[in-house]
């Protein structure tokens, strides 16, 4: 019988704090769809599209963990930012993608925001994406979107090594008279390996290991996702509406990923840890977590009742789950929610109770807080009568 009772109070106890952990936190920019997000310690910066009548969409940055936001384009007007990218060594060095209706132009800043550069496209074509090599930081990597006859999307592949002033046409000739739209990525591991998902009069999948020179066809589904593993050599996952698959020899052969999602479930984005290596998908259906050696997608509570944005054109370029400070942040369809993922991923995964219990600065939970004295006075009278 003590046996019982005691097992029941340390369950009370742990059960407490596996829901404190899977609580998520509203962090700011309510009425904001939240299209692009990085952290790093207290600061955070966002790409949004203001929902309100006040249109104030652009990118904002906090640098005291959202209780104050300044917005950094103002200069460039107030369309949506889907897409930005941060110099790892200088965040005042900052690329962005302002929209204007489903595609946008390429913008730079050397001083956080105070001025803004625009980057010269071939043929000062709008683009739909765009990447900055971590090898060269004058060398780009841009898509750019047209309109061929009868009004066919035409997006083409350009590369430049002087930071925009002049731009190398590097992928996929002869198709574009049957219109093309296409998704890329660069190797994390050996960024001198691009990958191409894409159709045109069929479905292409290519991959390129000097960087867009050369490509090599391989096979794949869909026009898809493309993502690539910051651990494992040769790793790629590709998301598309109906297929959830990976590939462990760049992109020979595929295999299908389980998970806890149903058939329905619509890629959002996607987001590696590179501390921890877990990777994160989120879907229409919430956040889901896996880790890289072992994928299996198991959904993290609480994220199923997150503001979804719904699956559309700009999926291919969304960059909204961010990690740092032992929290996940997520951007929404209405502002950024976080929750402890490091103390939440461990308890999902590994499916029992902790094998220790503490109290860390972000705890106690006020409840156990309360209940704890008693407790222990109670268990003292119950082994020690």
């Amino acid at each position: 019988m003590k046996t019982k009772i005691i097992s029941f109070c340390l369950l009370l106890l742990f059960t407490t704090s596996f829901n404190k952990a899977q609580e998520w936190e509203f962090v700011g920019l309510d009425s904001m769809i939240i299209y692009g997000l990085e952290v790093r310690g207290d600061t955070i910066w966002a790409g949004t599209r203001d929902l309100s009548m006040n249109d104030n969409s652009g990118l904002y940055k906090s640098i005291d963990q959202s209780q104050t936001w300044e917005k950094l384009d103002s200069s460039l007007g107030n369309k949506t930012v889907t897409l930005f990218s941060i110099d790892k060594n200088n965040s005042s060095k900052i690329f962005i993608l302002k929209l204007y209706y489903q595609t946008g132009y390429f913008f730079r800043t050397t001083n956080n925001g105070l001025s803004w550069d625009s980057v010269g496209t071939p043929g000062d074509a709008p683009i739909t994406d765009f990447i900055i090599s971590p090898i060269d930081p004058n060398e780009y990597y841009v898509i750019t979107h047209t309109r061929g006859h009868e009004w066919e999307t035409i997006e083409l592949f350009y590369k430049t090594t002087d930071a925009g002033n002049y731009w190398e046409y590097k992928c996929c000739p002869g198709e574009q008279e049957f219109g093309i739209v296409m998704t890329f990525a660069i190797d994390k591991i050996n960024p001198n390996t691009l990958y191409i998902s894409g159709a045109s009069a069929g479905e292409f999948f290519r991959r390129s290991t000097d960087r867009g020179n050369t490509w090599q066809n391989l096979s794949s589904p869909n026009v898809s996702i493309v993502f690539l593993d910051f651990f494992i050599v040769n790793r790629i996952y590709l998301f598309n509406y109906s297929d959830k698959i990976y590939s462990d020899d760049g992109g020979v052969s595929w295999q299908n990923m389980a998970g806890d999602y149903t058939p329905n479930a619509h890629f959002i984005s996607g987001y590696q840890d590179s501390k921890t290596s877990i990777i994160y998908a989120w879907f229409n259906e919430g956040l889901f977590y896996s880790e890289n050696d072992n994928i299996y997608w198991r959904l993290i509570p609480g994220s199923q009742n997150l503001p979804v944005i719904q699956p559309s054109i700009y999926a291919r370029t969304m960059k909204n789950i961010s990690t740092d400070n032992n929290f996940i942040y997520i951007g929404t369809a209405n502002g950024i929610y976080k929750t402890d993922y490091a103390t939440g991923i461990d308890d999902i995964s590994n499916n029992t109770l902790p094998a220790e219990y503490y109290l860390s600065q972000n705890y106690p939970n006020p409840f156990i807080t309360l209940l704890l004295p008693f407790l222990i006075k109670f268990l003292k009278r119950v082994l020690f009568p």
